[in-house]
């Protein structure tokens, strides 16, 4: 094998390491991506899930900042989320969750709540 046979095959592995290097770092930063999106999803299921299950808020806009105080408290670090409710008619409150990630808005959902009939 000559020195010119021996740079070429050490180039082309060069290359393709390199390539799946890459591939490698890109793949990581989907799951990353993915598991975050995952994470912030279900902390917006269950805050919403929180929401609907405490008491009726009375007022213009209703306030649900102790239910805000607890889901924060059990959310994973780095995230963060808020709640803001909004009267809609007498017996309706329009939801918003919205969970962020080292400050970045994730995920937003909107849900309704109904008053409870006594």
């Amino acid at each position: 094998m000559t020195l010119l046979e021996v740079v070429i095959s050490i180039s082309l592995l060069s290359v393709i390491g390199g390539s799946l290097v890459g591939a490698l770092y890109v793949g990581s930063m989907a799951t990353y991506s993915a598991k975050t999106m995952t994470t912030a999803e279900s902390l917006s299921r269950t805050a919403m899930e929180s929401v609907k299950a405490a008491p009726w808020a009375e007022g213009d806009p209703p306030d649900y900042s102790s239910v805000e105080t607890d889901v924060n408290g059990d959310a994973p670090a780095g995230y963060s989320i808020g709640i803001a409710a909004e009267l809609i008619e007498e017996d309706i409150q329009k939801i918003t969750v919205s969970v962020s990630f080292d400050g970045e808005e994730v995920v937003s959902t909107e849900g309704y709540k109904g008053r409870p009939q006594e």
